[in-house]
């Protein structure tokens, strides 16, 4: 009896195991007044030599990492995304934290309309045939990695943003860390 992969090259088809796959997450992404005034709280930060920081137009939030996903997959879930309806939302970035993994972040104040977007998105992931983490979510946006001994400022953080979309991202690792929106999603308001 043939192997379903060998079976399939036979037929012409490659296996769903070899076809190219591109390394996916969906997040939000700050409008560019939001980035300027999360780029303006991290320059009170305290900041070690060697550092990274995260270009402004890098900076997002996180809602659910894929990883590498075949064409198919993808295809499947951009169908299923466009079909969910979510509801618009507005978070208030407030608390600064260094990570012991040397990640400095920004996390909003607790909100249920953001848990309850994070469990919305994880119905279109099934329906494509995809597994949510099942790590807890720590919902935050990164502001440096590789900074030990970063220090946030003591004076207190409250950035409001509006939440409008989710969107559909392409992390490049070749040859320069670059994110590529694949599509976006409006929330409804």
């Amino acid at each position: 009896m043939a192997t379903p992969g060998l079976a399939a090259a036979q037929n012409g088809r490659m296996p769903d195991t070899a076809a190219p796959t591109r390394r996916l997450f969906i997040g939000l992404f700050p409008s560019p007044a939001v980035q300027a005034a999360i780029v303006a709280h991290g320059e009170r930060w305290y900041w070690p030599q060697g550092c990274r920081r995260t270009r402004p137009g890098r900076l997002h939030m996180t809602l659910h990492f894929l990883g590498n996903v075949s064409a198919p997959r993808e295809a499947a879930l951009r169908n299923a995304l466009a079909d969910t309806p979510m509801h618009a939302l507005t978070l208030v970035l407030s608390t600064p934290q260094a990570w012991n993994n040397h990640i400095a972040v920004l996390l909003p104040d607790e909100s249920p309309a953001l848990r309850a977007l994070h469990a919305t998105l994880a119905q279109p992931l099934a329906r494509s045939g995809l597994q949510p983490s099942h790590h807890r979510w720590t919902p935050h946006v990164t502001l440096a990695r590789d900074a030990p001994g970063a220090g946030p400022p003591d004076a207190p953080c409250s950035i409001p943003w509006a939440v409008h979309e989710v969107v559909l991202v392409w992390s490049h690792s070749v040859p320069a860390v670059r994110y590529e929106a694949l599509a976006r999603y409006p929330l409804a308001r």
